[in-house]
């Protein structure tokens, strides 16, 4: 979903909530980000209101993260950095789902080389 969260560079935050259902099944959920931390806490509050109406239960915390925006070279692969996701995978692993061979159209049947090596084309 987007929105604007008015980020700038700075602190943003998130609510790390905590469920319990009525049944005793657990689980953990994200939600964020936020400019603000009060809003985060809001989602919190939903929640633990929301979960008592069916017996369960909502605890949990509020998170913070330092943003850096700095601008990405519309060439480069998406990720973490361009050289790692050109990284080839396992020897015999689908061609499809390598970062290194995705696109060059090996011949069949459709196999990474492996690490170190090239495509064949």
């Amino acid at each position: 979903m987007a929105r604007n969260i008015n980020a700038r560079t700075g602190d943003v935050h998130r609510a790390v909530i905590n469920f319990t259902s009525s049944t005793g099944q657990t689980w953990t959920e994200y939600e964020g980000p936020y400019a603000k931390p009060g809003a985060a806490r809001a989602r919190l509050t939903f929640w633990a209101n929301h979960m008592a109406k069916s017996g369960g239960t909502a605890t949990g915390y509020v998170e913070q993260a330092e943003t850096t925006w700095r601008r990405l070279d519309p060439s480069a692969a998406p990720g973490p950095s361009a050289a790692k996701a050109r990284q080839h995978l396992a020897k015999g692993t689908n061609a499809e789902d390598c970062p290194a061979c995705r696109g060059t159209n090996p011949p069949y049947p459709f196999l990474c080389p492996g690490p170190n090596e090239e495509p064949s084309r």
